[in-house]
């Protein structure tokens, strides 16, 4: 007898197997974002602590903590120009569960060889701008920036300064007053704000570049006097007053001073995006807490708290601008065109 034609159990078994399959697949992103986070989340940070890039790293991602229900420890690790930590997220699973806090050394770390990442491959999320200015001990013999300035056209390349890491904006400032003025010192690099500062007191170093939010203490206790703020205009601190505008006494200076110090936190760009999406979420609502708008308030700084698009967008720019600065100045060990960077 003639079997008759029909469609056998075992393969709609297999049919629907292979549907499952297809199915959680296709809502595998929907999943990873509903079930992250689920453990501690680690933030490594590319400079010693008590700098601003630890401290604003720290205060953000305590309120994120908050919203994201899992802890989020933070560990400042100094030393290779912010590489090493740079190294520990990308030796890490790409799971988002490793972090990177950083300053304006983020966006160089590639021409400056102190890693093998290139901009591309990190997804930024800014904190904070912040400007750069020039301090020295209470007691130096340069009361005036003016002082300084003679001292540094007598004595070309032998006045010791401190600044963090060479692709920071402290010492990015520097080497842009070295090219447009002719005016230079001997530059003595540290891990970050707390060693500089250190050294200054010390007297191993007779001036030293830094930000005002790191500088403001200091300053209020008159263990340092500020001489100049990279700037067009003054900088007036509450409990110290008005620190001058170094275009005041180099205007030709006045084009490269807008360029500010920023802060960010960041994750590999190929993070998983439903993750990245939740983490966007969690920056937003912890940027616009009291805590973290007063800490900018505190540190002398102006918060950003961008996510998406526009976040990478802004430090896509800002790392191309630094990157440039760094291998026009002479600085850099890498073309910023060999990691895919466009000028500005």
């Amino acid at each position: 007898m003639e079997k008759k034609k029909g469609t056998n159990p075992k393969s709609l078994g297999w049919l629907f197997e292979i549907l499952v399959l297809v199915g959680s697949l296709i809502l595998l992103p929907f999943a990873e974002a509903k079930d992250w986070p689920t453990k501690t989340i680690t933030v490594y940070v590319g400079m010693t602590p008590g700098g601003i890039a630890g401290t604003s790293t720290r205060v953000v991602v305590s309120e994120m903590s908050k919203i994201l229900g899992v802890p989020i420890v933070v560990i400042e690790i100094g030393g290779g120009g912010g590489g090493i930590a740079a190294e520990n997220v990308f030796r890490a699973p790409n799971d988002g569960y490793t972090w990177y806090g950083q300053g304006t050394a983020l966006g160089s770390l590639g021409v400056m060889g102190f890693h093998s990442s290139a901009p591309r491959d990190w997804y930024c999320l800014p904190t904070i701008t912040y400007n750069a200015e020039i301090a020295v001990k209470e007691n130096s013999p340069y009361k005036t920036f003016p002082d300084l300035i003679e001292a540094l056209k007598k004595e070309p390349g032998k006045i010791p300064y401190g600044a963090a890491t060479p692709s920071t904006i402290h010492r990015l400032s520097m080497e842009i007053l070295r090219t447009v003025t002719g005016l230079t010192g001997r530059y003595v690099p540290y891990a970050g704000f707390t060693p500089t500062a250190t050294a200054l007191l010390a007297e191993e170093i007779q001036f030293m570049m830094g930000t005002i939010g790191e500088h403001a203490e200091l300053l209020r206790g008159k263990k340092i006097r500020a001489l100049a703020v990279f700037d067009d205009k003054p900088y007036q601190l509450k409990g110290y007053g008005e620190i001058p505008a170094i275009t005041d006494y180099l205007p030709q200076l006045k084009p490269h001073v807008h360029y500010k110090g920023i802060c960010s936190i960041s994750m590999r760009a190929d993070t998983p995006k439903s993750i990245l999406r939740t983490i966007d979420e969690a920056f937003l609502k912890a940027i616009q807490t009291t805590s973290v708008r007063e800490f900018a308030e505190n540190a002398e700084s102006s918060l950003v708290g961008l996510a998406g698009d526009e976040a990478q967008r802004m430090y896509l720019r800002h790392s191309s601008i630094s990157s440039w600065y760094l291998y026009d100045l002479g600085v850099a060990k890498r073309n910023p065109a060999e990691l895919g960077i466009p000028k500005p």
